[in-house]
């Protein structure tokens, strides 16, 4: 719990008092007048302490509910930001609903009472929302113990809840159903929840987490809500489907029926389903009557009149242009949104509380009482210790009582020292403490990496001589959230692989093939699955699930176009394997010599943090994800060794890596030594060198630029610096690594978007950094930095978090519409943002440009490509960067890393031709502020898609969310293949063999070119016993699911692996039935035979015979002790082929077999 108690500097005030004790007693609204902005925040936290009341506070702007909602956060009270929501009229292929969760999430905790202020942009607030009768008739309750809803019916309601049955839970709106297990992810929770039944009686409830997919915490009872803010009953699609037909029959024009038959077949197919069909339904209603027995807060309510009479006016104006396109779905009038009549007959009906900067007169309500309060605004002290001084002795001559907020402790205690020096009585406290009257009272900001002081900025209450100061003109920020520990980095991005029928598979020991499912075969009275491969010819392999680990998805160097099949039998893959495995041999000597010999080489041990650096990190101006700060420690670690550093950065578009990077620039050039920043773009060198400016404002450092934005003369002077050690810090395009660069000292590289680097730039970076910490920024991994962090040869760092305030971009990929993309640059322009409209086809810019202009003619046009000059470009530039154009016509040059905070929609004409991490990386240039951000992925109309371009949009459709950047790396290297990945001649290796395959066969030479042993892939090792092993369908039901789970079993190596697997099957499927329990005992007699040189273990009847590896000579002596330890009932035989055969004893045969195999173990251990 915070002690934060500054809000009680208003006790004293006489006017505050009157007004807790107005609003005690009298219903009639009120009005505040002359409070600063953070005034405001602290004395509303003042009321809704002394009152005990629930508020819902309106405002002008949405981002200023969650600067608001920061600060209340440090004084106790359960705040919850409730968002505004777009509905859709159009029919997108896709459409992320998480603000519509967001929304039901604060209405369940309204009717549950279970906050203290929920806050609202009025637009928000007077949009339609499910009505609270629905809400609770459709929030379903599980307890333990309890049997009010059997599990079928659950299924069934929560279908027509809008959830989406899927085989496992990955995201909010998914349910899981298998056994008597009901996996669910409702949007209030930040974590899905299981329920076991036993009947239809909830037997255990609690919590999992996505990546494991194991339970962490037990609950009693729990409410799920709807998975959407707008969902369809069965009853609903009825209504829809009879207004659907009867349109079809009256349409009249071609293209309207056409859409009304999609519609239809949308429906019937369970497609998502546009906001058109709302008015037809059910009663709406918005957030005031959800709140109509709270007290309501209006902050600024003259802006809250305007900005509610500008959405309307917008939102009927877009209704006006649809329906006057011929083929549109919206039939009924603007039922979307209340108007400020409506909102004022609401807003009447409740106890009201307006707060304005002045007095004026009020077209909402007639006002009971007001109240003034004498307020100002402070001045920050950070950088300005000489002035402060002064202010400080006028404060304290005159009485007043003095609290200064620093950003972090160590500023905080500096401070104090510093002001203690110029003669200045103060005291170091904490946010439990308010200053005595003539006292300073310095606090920090922060405390155990937790965010206790959250303000807009300070203030001076006249009245009672009280004065806030803080360090910065805000502080408004987010507290670090804790979250469960993740999976590895190198584990999160081996799990994201997948295999669907029609796949293209490599067994190890038999080449390539075409998975085709699943199979169950009996035999001798037992059952086992099998994973049925088809191969050329007609050839087909069943291959036992036990076996999996010597099975991979087939990726290619280039797409799965004319993939050759193998035969069986044949010895066509044996030599190909050979071929690759010589070829990998070479190409490992040279990663040898380019990676391991940073092993050899001495670099510069860099020396422990300073205070100068602690101050640095401090006066970052937001608060760090925990990814960050991890990052950053494993960083200057590696800095501090003496070997040269090569560490990957790896984290989303948008995640903090460039912060990181200026941390470890800072420790470098601290100690006298050169740091080099290589971006691939002229633009983001130019923005990177506004940010290290800023940045390293203050500290006496020489920061150039090699560009071509830089004249000859400019450039020329700034090699002789960097030659002469002058410059500091240099960030620099190719241009840096040309033959006339000469660093005198450098000590750091760090390379941006390393994935816009082609191989002739990598050569020269390898030359420039062979004895310099290389420190790597991609925002998605490329595969061969992926491969290269998997085998230790790079170190790699992951930051897995986005910042607290940043919302993921809502995507939509569709089929273009002028319409919709019309009303998205409207909504992004009376917001007052910016758009980013890409077109890959120079030549077609100023068409569409010009079409955009006659459509929006108050709209500022530019137009930016590759091609232009670089004047004209800088110029385009530098006006995007500061507001004055509105939409920037652009090909692809935005793609690296440009940083426009204010450009929050993004169009791509022809998202088809893109490459999947392009997209990705695009679609992360908007989005880098607090606003919502919109990406709109189109196509052609009536195009039918490639496979490579549907898969490409159905990734990035499944992946909007942040942290996609793993996922993103991997589908692409499947869907592209593996391209480049260690230069061009070894596509013809690579192709012949797969990309996973080849990486084991080159890992495998690499360690026997370290000198290392070798790990290459061992011969299947074949268990054939006469007993039940597989996954019943019944317990696991999806195929995708059964391969994962036997892959897991495959995987395991000793006992504490099973017991886990054990642990987490039982949590997630249910009690453990014996035909499973079977694979494990199979995963350990075939991990032992591995270890033992057994190549095969069958069984016959009641003996089992164990065939020895022929290569490995015969341990004579282990195999006699063995044979002595169970006489009479093993036999050696030595010819044709050497095996032991084992006979049935009084026990359960399997169990004998491993209990022998142990014993063998523990005799060859010990001979």
């Amino acid at each position: 719990m915070n002690m934060n108690i500054l809000y009680r500097c208003f006790e004293d005030d006489g006017e505050f008092l009157s007004l807790v004790g107005a609003l005690k007693t009298n219903r009639t609204p009120s009005m505040v007048t002359g409070l600063s902005d953070s005034a405001r925040s602290v004395l509303l936290t003042a009321l809704l302490k002394a009152n005990g009341e629930k508020a819902l506070i309106l405002l002008p702007e949405e981002k200023e509910a969650y600067a608001l909602a920061a600060t209340f956060s440090t004084f106790d009270l359960r705040c919850f930001v409730y968002p505004t929501r777009d509905f859709q009229w159009g029919s997108p292929i896709s459409a992320s609903h998480i603000f519509e969760q967001q929304r039901l999430s604060v209405l369940k905790h309204m009717l549950d009472g279970d906050f203290d202020v929920v806050i609202a942009s009025i637009e928000a607030a007077c949009q339609q929302t499910l009505p609270r009768r629905m809400l609770k008739t459709y929030t379903l309750r599980f307890a333990v113990g309890s049997d009010t809803i059997a599990f079928e019916q659950a299924i069934a309601k929560l279908v027509d809840m809008g959830y989406s049955r899927d085989d496992k839970v990955e995201g909010p709106g998914q349910f899981a159903a298998r056994g008597g297990i009901l996996d669910i992810f409702s949007p209030q929770y930040e974590h899905p929840v299981r329920m076991e039944f036993f009947g239809n009686e909830v037997d255990s409830i609690g919590h999992f987490d996505v990546l494991t997919q194991r339970r962490f915490e037990p609950l009693d009872a729990i409410d799920i809500l709807p998975a959407t803010e707008v969902f369809f009953t069965s009853q609903d699609k009825e209504t829809i489907h009879q207004f659907l037909w009867g349109e079809l029959i009256s349409a009249k024009s071609s293209l309207r029926k056409k859409r009304l038959q999609n519609e239809l077949d949308r429906l019937h197919g369970g497609k998502i389903l546009s906001d058109v069909y709302l008015p037809l339904l059910r009663e709406q209603e918005t957030l005031l009557h959800h709140a109509f027995s709270l007290r309501l807060v209006l902050l600024e309510s003259s802006q809250i009149k305007n900005r509610l009479n500008d959405a309307v006016d917008f939102r009927k104006e877009m209704v006006k242009q649809e329906l006057e396109n011929t083929d549109s779905l919206l039939f009924h009038e603007d039922h979307f949104n209340i108007t400020f009549d409506e909102f004022k007959a609401l807003a009447n009906q409740t106890p009201a509380l307006v707060m304005d900067h002045f007095a004026s007169p009020s077209s909402l309500f007639a006002y009971g009482t007001m109240f003034s309060f004498t307020t100002r605004q402070s001045l920050a002290f950070a950088n300005r210790t000489d002035t402060i001084t002064d202010d400080l002795r006028v404060y304290t001559d005159n009485n007043w009582r003095v609290m200064m907020v620093c950003e972090n402790s160590l500023e905080a205690s500096n401070l104090t020292n510093i002001l203690k020096e110029k003669g200045i009585c103060c005291t170091l406290g904490d946010e439990t403490m308010l200053p005595k009257v003539a006292q300073i009272l310095i606090v920090s900001a922060t405390k155990n990496d937790t965010r206790v002081m959250n303000l807009p900025g300070g203030f001076e209450l006249l009245k009672t001589k009280f004065a806030l100061l803080t360090s910065s003109g805000s502080q408004t920020r987010t507290t670090i959230k804790k979250r469960l520990a993740a999976k590895t980095a190198k584990e999160k991005i081996l799990s994201y692989a997948d295999l669907k029928i029609g796949d293209y598979v490599v067994h190890v020991n038999h080449g390539i093939g075409v998975y085709d499912g699943i199979v169950n075969m009996q035999s001798e009275n037992t059952s086992r699955d099998f994973i049925k491969l088809k191969y050329a010819q007609g050839d087909v392999l069943y291959v036992p699930c036990n076996n999996l680990d010597v099975i991979s998805k087939y990726i290619g160097a280039g797409n799965d176009v004319g993939v050759k099949l193998n035969r069986l039998g044949g010895n066509e893959w044996e030599k190909a394997k050979q071929r690759v495995k010589k070829a990998a041999a070479d190409i490992a000597a040279q990663l040898i010599a380019l990676y391991a010999q940073r092993q050899r080489t001495k670099g510069h041990a860099f020396a422990p943090d300073t205070p100068w650096q602690k101050e640095f990190e401090a006066s970052f101006e937001f608060n760090e994800t925990e990814g960050q700060l991890k990052a950053t420690e494993e960083i200057k670690d590696d800095m501090e060794r003496p070997i040269p550093m090569d560490r990957l950065l790896c984290g989303d578009v948008g995640f903090g890596k460039t912060e990181v990077a200026m941390r470890a620039v800072f420790k470098c050039v601290m100690e006298g030594k050169q740091a080099a920043i290589l971006v691939p773009t002229t633009i983001l060198a130019w923005q990177h060198y506004q940010t290290v400016l800023s940045r390293f404002r203050g500290y006496p450092l020489e920061v150039e630029l090699l560009s071509r934005f830089r004249t000859p003369k400019q450039i020329e002077k700034s090699l002789d610096k960097i030659r002469l050690g002058k410059a500091d810090i240099v960030i620099g395009t190719h241009r840096l690594l040309q033959k006339d660069v000469h660093f005198k000292d450098l000590g750091l590289l760090v390379v941006d978007e390393e994935q816009r680097f082609g191989v002739t730039h990598k050569e020269k970076l390898k030359e420039l950094s062979k004895q310099v910490d290389v420190l790597t920024l991609p925002a998605t991994p490329i595969p061969r930095t992926m491969h290269m962090a998997m085998s230790g040869i790079r170190d790699m760092s992951v930051l897995e978090e986005a910042p607290e305030d940043r919302f993921p971009v809502q995507t939509y990929v569709m089929e273009h519409d002028d319409h919709i993309i019309l009303e998205a640059i409207r909504k992004e322009l009376r917001r007052g943002g910016q758009v980013f409209y890409l077109i890959n086809r120079i030549e077609h810019l100023p068409r569409v440009g010009a079409g955009l202009q006659r459509e929006l003619p108050e709209a500022r046009i530019a137009v930016a490509h590759g091609q232009m000059d670089k004047d004209k470009l800088s110029d385009i530039w530098k006006d995007m960067m500061e507001g004055a154009i509105d939409i920037l016509m652009c090909t692809t040059i935005i793609e690296a890393g440009v940083d426009v905070s204010n450009a929050n929609t993004l169009i791509i004409e022809n998202s088809e031709h893109f490459g999947l991490s392009q997209l990705h990386q695009i679609r992360g240039r908007v989005g880098r502020s607090n606003r919502r951000a919109y990406a709109y992925l189109t196509f052609r109309q009536g195009q039918t898609l490639s496979e490579v371009a549907t898969k490409r949009l159905t990734a990035i459709q499944e992946y909007t969310e942040f942290g996609s950047g793993f996922k993103i790396a991997m589908r692409d290297l499947e869907i592209r293949g593996a391209g480049n990945i260690l230069g061009s001649e070894q596509h013809g290796h690579m192709d012949s063999v797969g990309y996973d395959l080849y990486l084991r066969i080159l890992a495998d030479a690499i360690s026997q070119e370290q000198g290392g042993k070798s790990h290459e892939v061992k011969k299947e090792t074949g268990i054939d016993l006469i007993l039940d092993a597989f996954i019943p369908e019944k317990y696991v039901s999806g195929s995708e699911m059964r391969i994962d789970i036997y892959k897991q079993i495959a995987s395991v190596v000793n006992e504490e692996d099973i017991a886990e697997l054990t642990d987490e099957l039982i949590d997630r499927f249910g009690d453990i039935p014996q035909p499973v329990l079977n694979l494990f005992l199979i995963a350990q007699i075939k991990n032992l035979c591995e270890l033992l040189g057994i190549s095969k273990v069958t069984q016959v009847g009641n003996e089992v015979t164990f065939l020895l590896e022929e290569e490995q000579d015969l341990p004579l002596a282990a195999l006699s002790a063995l044979a002595a330890v169970f006489t009479p009932r093993v036999n050696l035989i030595f010819t044709p082929h050497p095996c032991f055969v084992l006979k049935k004893g009084n026990a359960n045969l399997s169990d004998e077999v491993y209990e022998l195999l142990v014993h063998y173990k523990n005799i060859k251990a010990h001979s």
